[in-house]
C-alpha cells in the first residue's frame, strides 16, 4: 500500500472508530427528556457552546466561541418557556450564521440533545442552504466533534444526523414547497427577503412545529418580506419574542453611532469598523451602492434590488440651516389619501428652491398603530412634533380642513401659481378645493404613468434634477426623507421612470406630492395670477 493510500486508510479507520465509540457511549446512557418539570437548561447549553465549539474561519478563526451578551439574551429569550415564535432583525455579518450553527450543534451533539429531535433550516436558495450546512460541518471539525454527527449531502441541500436519533434538514426556499415532517425547531434564515409568493412555505414551516409543540425562528435583515414584517407587528403578543438592531433611515452613511445601532457585532470584534468605513465611503462615492449599504449593513427597510428616486444622501446635501422659507411664487402638489394612506400637500418655490411639506391622517386608528403597521418606528411621532403631520377626527382624513389649514399657513407669504394633483382623482380633488375655499387657482391634472411623454416620467425627472443639482433648499423634512428612503421606481420598456405606488404604503405620499410640485415648477412660469375657475 503506497504512502498516500495508507494515510487515507488510517484517517478513515480512525474516523469510524470515533463514530463507533460515540455510538457505544450513547447506548450506555439515556437521553434527557425535557418537559415542563424538566425544562431546557439554556445557560448550560450556552456554556457548552463556549467551552466546546471553536470559530471555523474569519478574523476569529480557531478561537473558542464567545457569545456576546446580545446573543445570549436573544437565545435565552427565544428558548424561554412559552415562547413560540422569535425574530431577530440585524445587519449582515454580525455572527448570526455562527450563532445558528452553534445552537443547532448543541441540539445535535450537545446538552440540548434529546431522542428523535427534529429541526429544519430554510435558506433563500440552495447555495445559501449549503453555506449554512458547511458552516456547521466546519465548526464541528475545528471543534473536533465531527464524529458525533453524520452528514448527508444528498438529496441536496442535505441533512445532518446527531445523537439519540436527532436530525436536522436543510431546505431551499426556491426549491421547497413546505416541510411535511414535524419539527421541534424550524428556522428561516434571511426571512426578511422572503416574498409574498413564499407565504405557503412560511405557513408550512409554522405548521411543522404544531405536532411537537416546537418553536419557530425568523432571522434576517429587515428587507421587504411581508411575513417578517408581520412578525414584527406582533411584537409583545403572548408567545412572541422580537429584537431588532437598525439605524435611522435618515442617518448619514458615515455616522458611526448609526453603525453601532445596527451592528452590535462591531463592539465584539465580529464585524470590523474598518469594513464599515470602507463600505460607507464606497456608497458615498457611487450612489448606486447606497441602497445595498443601507439594506445590508445598516438594516434599514430597503430593497437593495430596487431603484429609489434619489438616495437619502443626495437629498441630505440639499439640507441647510439657512435654507429659505416658503414665500413668493409657489406651485403646489397634492396627493389625496384615504383610510390607510396619508394625505399630503407640498409647496415649492421654483426660483428659490424652498419647500414646505405637510401631511395628515385621521386619528383612527391611533398613530402608534399606524406606525407599527407601516413599519415607521418613531417617525410619525417625530413628524407630529415637528408640525409636519396633523391628525384630524375620523378614520379617513378630512381633506377640506387639511387643505384649509395648509393654504392658510402659506397664504400670507406666498402666491400660488398652480396646483397639481392626480387626474384619476379629479372629481374628489375639485370638490375638496372648492370646499376649502380655494377656487382661484389653475389646476394641472397630472398622470402617473411611465413613458417618454407621460406626466409621471417628466415629474420624476424634474424632482431628480431638483435634488441632484442641489436646487432644492430645505431645513429638513422627516416626512420627505422617509418617503425618499421607501421609494421604488418602475420603468417602461424604454427606461422611462414613474413612482411605483403599488410597491409601497403610506410612507411615500409626501414624495408623490413633491414630485408633482417639482414637475409643475418646470412648466409653470411666474405670471400675473388670473382668476381661473377649476375646469
Amino acid at each position: 500500500m503506497v504512502g498516500g493510500n495508507r494515510a487515507a486508510y488510517t484517517r478513515e479507520w480512525r474516523r469510524k472508530k470515533r463514530e463507533q465509540e460515540f455510538r457505544d457511549s450513547q447506548l450506555a446512557q439515556a437521553p434527557i427528556e425535557f418537559s415542563a418539570d424538566n425544562p431546557l437548561d439554556i445557560e448550560e447549553a450556552l456554556g457548552w457552546i463556549e467551552a466546546n465549539l471553536r470559530v471555523p474561519n474569519g478574523p476569529l478563526g480557531g478561537k473558542p466561541f464567545h457569545l456576546p451578551d446580545w446573543q445570549r439574551e436573544w437565545v435565552s429569550a427565544a428558548m424561554a418557556p412559552g415562547v413560540r415564535e422569535a425574530g431577530l432583525s440585524i445587519s449582515r455579518k454580525n455572527g448570526k450564521s455562527g450563532l445558528i450553527a452553534a445552537v443547532l450543534l448543541a441540539h445535535l451533539a450537545g446538552p440540548l440533545g434529546r431522542r428523535d429531535w427534529r429541526g429544519a433550516v430554510t435558506s433563500l436558495t440552495g447555495p445559501l442552504a449549503r453555506e449554512l450546512r458547511d458552516a456547521m460541518i466546519s465548526t464541528a471539525e475545528v471543534s473536533r466533534i465531527e464524529h458525533q454527527i453524520k452528514v448527508y449531502k444528498s438529496p441536496p441541500p442535505g441533512r445532518i444526523e446527531g445523537q439519540f436519533g436527532s436530525r436536522l434538514d436543510f431546505l431551499a426556499a426556491d426549491k421547497a414547497t413546505g416541510h411535511a415532517v414535524g419539527t421541534d425547531l424550524a428556522i428561516i434564515d434571511e426571512a426578511g427577503l422572503l416574498p409574498e409568493r413564499m407565504r405557503a412555505l412560511w405557513n408550512a414551516l409554522m405548521s411543522s412545529i404544531s405536532g411537537r409543540d416546537g418553536r419557530f425562528w425568523a432571522i434576517s435583515i429587515q428587507g421587504e418580506g411581508p411575513m417578517f414584517a408581520e412578525m414584527e407587528e406582533r411584537e409583545g403578543a403572548p408567545g412572541i419574542h422580537w429584537r431588532k438592531w437598525t439605524s435611522p433611515v435618515t442617518c448619514e452613511l458615515d455616522d458611526e453611532e448609526a453603525w453601532l445601532a445596527s451592528n452590535p457585532g462591531i463592539a465584539d470584534g465580529i464585524k470590523s469598523r474598518e469594513y464599515m468605513r470602507h463600505q460607507a465611503e464606497r456608497a458615498s462615492a457611487a450612489p448606486g451602492n447606497e441602497a445595498h449599504f443601507r439594506a445590508y449593513d445598516l438594516n434599514q427597510p430597503i430593497d437593495p434590488e430596487r431603484e429609489s428616486i434619489v438616495t437619502v444622501s443626495e437629498y441630505a446635501k440639499c439640507i441647510a440651516a439657512d435654507a429659505p422659507e416658503i414665500d413668493g411664487d409657489v406651485v403646489i402638489g397634492i396627493d389625496l389619501g384615504g383610510s390607510v394612506s396619508m394625505t399630503c400637500a407640498v409647496a415649492l418655490n421654483p426660483s428659490t428652491g424652498a419647500i414646505l411639506v405637510r401631511g395628515a391622517f385621521g386619528d383612527e386608528p391611533a398613530l402608534t398603530v399606524r406606525a407599527r403597521t407601516d413599519r415607521m418606528g418613531t417617525l410619525y411621532d417625530r413628524m407630529l412634533r415637528a408640525g409636519e403631520l396633523k391628525l384630524y377626527p375620523g378614520r379617513v382624513t378630512p381633506v377640506i380642513p387639511f387643505l384649509q389649514d395648509f393654504f392658510e399657513e402659506i397664504g400670507g407669504k406666498a402666491r400660488v401659481l398652480a396646483v397639481g394633483a392626480d387626474r384619476h382623482r379629479r372629481a374628489e380633488c375639485e370638490m375638496a378645493l372648492r370646499g376649502a375655499g380655494v377656487p382661484y387657482v389653475a389646476v394641472q391634472w397630472r398622470g402617473q404613468g411611465a413613458a417618454a411623454t407621460a406626466d409621471g416620467s417628466h415629474d420624476v425627472r424634474a424632482f431628480q434634477r431638483l435634488v441632484r443639482t442641489h436646487a432644492l433648499k430645505t431645513r429638513g423634512s422627516t416626512m420627505l426623507e422617509s418617503a425618499i428612503a421607501s421609494s421604488v421606481l418602475r420603468f417602461d420598456g424604454a427606461g422611462n421612470p414613474a413612482i411605483d405606488k403599488a410597491a409601497n404604503n403610506a410612507r411615500i405620499d409626501a414624495l408623490s406630492a413633491a414630485v408633482i410640485a417639482a414637475g409643475l415648477g418646470e412648466i409653470v412660469k411666474p405670471v400675473p395670477l388670473l382668476k381661473v375657475s377649476i375646469v
